[in-house]
């Protein structure tokens, strides 16, 4: 009986080193054939954590590139985003640099400047307007030379006329101080009559050559006299078919106050009235003037053709600085040269200091004038005086009844600011 439980026991050892066999040879065949099944096991228990850790980089690489894809969406909406899945490749836009210098305030010039908000292509860049540079100051200007000095300045010492003068529209002006003594209306609108010849007298000096002057003529048509007598304007008496030299013209139309004088020098120099009128009036531009407008030569009236006290002022300051102007209109009588018609000439009388030089004394005297008269305008006159001191004075007066209140005006109102 001992014999068969020892050969039972016997067998029982070798029945479990068979299992044992068959379970090393089937961990030897999960794990690849190792002889160490333990081992394998370890090593396996080393390889979870690592896997994980891989699964968990995956999914924040998942993570990251959806995140940016949005952020490449928001940059470019046309980039598709999907749920955390990438369809097309995505390119991670670059990112500038902050500019770490120190931004200064834009200097002041003529350069492009590029407003928040405005695109400027990558590709071409605006071009940059040149630095302008201002041109070189010109040499001061002598103290009376044109077109210089010729406004003279309202100031707290200025008066008012008032109803001490009989002239609607009055002015007195200190040439040497260029300002203005004393005033009434004198920029309102007024008509000049012909005082416009003041401004004719000017534009046809500064637009003949000199020497034309004494050996060009105008012929005197039977139209243009026929005209002027239509018109009941004064003339210089000129002859039909008479040939005046030009100098002549410039006397004729200044101290006989003559219309036919003025045509003859506008049609000369510009062809005709209409567009010598626009000399006039470019000159009128030069001289500063905004209330001036000359339609005609001569003064006869229209409606556009008006001017102020104080713009009459400053033809006759411009005039006055012309050295053959200011002899014009200085000379007290003049005769024509001698032509076929007018063998002896034409002699003529200033009807300004005709007037004028009467009232002259030691203290004041009146060197300068043009009167001017139409219905409209009534009686008008620019007169130029001097006083014992040698300063020079011009004054305006329009819209008075009588030519003598035109004289008393000019000759009483300038005697109380100007004569000490």
């Amino acid at each position: 009986m001992n014999g068969n439980h020892n050969n039972d026991r016997a067998y029982s050892e070798h029945e479990a080193k068979i299992r044992r066999g068959e379970a090393q040879l089937n961990n030897g065949k999960r794990y690849g054939g190792s002889s160490a099944p333990k081992k394998s096991s370890s090593a396996f228990l080393y390889l979870v954590p690592l896997n994980i850790l891989c699964l968990v980089l995956a999914a924040l690489a998942v993570v990251g590139v959806a995140s940016l894809a949005r952020t490449a969406q928001a940059t470019n909406p046309d980039t598709p985003i999907t749920d955390g899945t990438v369809t097309e490749e995505v390119t991670i836009p670059v990112v500038v640099e902050p500019v770490t210098e120190p931004v200064t305030e834009p200097a002041h010039t003529d350069s492009v400047i590029v407003l928040p908000g405005v695109d400027v292509p990558s590709t071409q860049m605006p071009e940059m307007s040149p630095p302008r540079t201002e041109p070189p100051l010109e040499e001061p200007p002598e103290p009376n030379a044109f077109p210089y000095n010729l406004h003279p300045d309202y100031d707290l010492y200025s008066k008012l006329l008032g109803n001490s003068v009989y002239s609607e529209h009055a002015i007195i002006v200190d040439i040497e101080e260029n300002r203005v003594v004393a005033s009434r209306n004198s920029t309102a609108k007024m008509y000049p009559a012909s005082m416009t010849k003041v401004m004719t007298l000017y534009v046809a000096v500064t637009n003949i050559p000199e020497a034309d002057l004494y050996s060009k003529t105008f012929k005197i048509s039977r139209e243009l006299s026929d005209y002027l007598y239509r018109e009941n304007a004064t003339v210089a008496y000129f002859a039909v078919n008479e040939e005046v030299l030009l100098i002549d013209c410039l006397y004729g139309a200044i101290l006989p106050s003559g219309a036919d004088a003025c045509i003859a020098l506008a049609t000369h120099i510009a062809g005709g009235e209409e567009a010598f009128a626009e000399l006039m009036n470019q000159t009128v531009k030069k001289l500063g003037l905004t209330d001036t407008h000359f339609t005609n030569s001569t003064g006869l009236h229209d409606p556009n053709h008006y001017t102020t006290a104080y713009d009459m002022a400053v033809i006759m300051n411009a005039a006055m600085q012309n050295e053959l102007c200011r002899q014009v209109l200085s000379t007290i009588t003049y005769t024509s040269h001698s032509t076929p018609q007018n063998p002896n000439g034409i002699t003529w009388f200033s009807t300004a200091l005709s007037r004028l030089s009467p009232y002259n004394k030691s203290s004041l005297t009146f060197i300068a004038g043009k009167t001017g008269y139409t219905p409209e305008a009534r009686q008008c006159l620019v007169s130029v005086s001097r006083t014992a001191d040698g300063k020079e004075y011009i004054m305006v007066t329009g819209y008075a009844t009588h030519k003598d209140e035109a004289v008393n005006d000019a000759v009483n109102s300038i005697k109380k600011p100007c004569v000490k």
